[in-house]
């Protein structure tokens, strides 16, 4: 039976290629959102300052668990409680961006992928801490269950990112019609 040590490393490529990944993207978004950086400040665009910073978040997060699951020599338990921290924050983060700018959607604004994109945000924080619980009670092959809150939270953030920008974008066209 392999070690928890030779378990990790074989997974660190992945990890490293999730951190720079995370990273990159994390950067295109601040950079896309630069280039007019009033549209989430407008009246009215509370659910776009929400999704802004579930985007962003979401790429943050997995550059702490890509940091996570690449710092040499972590125990067990340190990894899992990390992994929690992450989960909790990612979690409780969504969960608070929903409620500030729920109130500020319209019907025309795509409420239901936004509500989507909040919830599997969501979701992906709460299998970070599951995650972090099979840690807890020693199971380290419960590492093989961290890929699917990762991989949801890579493709959720983008998502994410991409519906924001084209809110963004048709929000844009419709004050250039006026």
């Amino acid at each position: 039976m392999a070690t928890l040590a030779q378990f990790v490393a074989e997974w660190q490529n992945f990890y490293m290629l999730l951190g720079g990944a995370a990273a990159t993207l994390a950067g295109l978004l601040f950079v896309a959102l630069s280039i007019d950086a009033t549209a989430i400040h407008r009246p009215g665009s509370g659910h776009l300052q929400g999704l802004a910073r579930v985007s962003f978040t979401g790429f943050l997060n997995l550059l702490f668990i890509a940091l996570i699951m690449i710092a040499p020599h972590m125990p067990i338990e340190v990894i899992a409680m990390e992994l929690a921290a992450v989960g909790a924050v990612l979690a409780w983060g969504t969960l608070r961006a929903w409620f500030a700018g729920r109130a500020t959607l319209t019907a025309d604004d795509a409420r239901k992928d936004i509500a989507r994109s909040y919830l599997q945000t969501t979701v992906c924080g709460l299998g970070l801490i599951a995650v972090s619980l099979l840690l807890f009670r020693g199971q380290y092959r419960a590492l093989y269950w961290l890929l699917a809150p990762t991989a949801g939270l890579l493709m959720t953030a983008a998502r994410n990112a991409w519906l924001l920008l084209k809110l963004l974008g048709a929000r844009s066209a419709k004050n250039t019609e006026i």
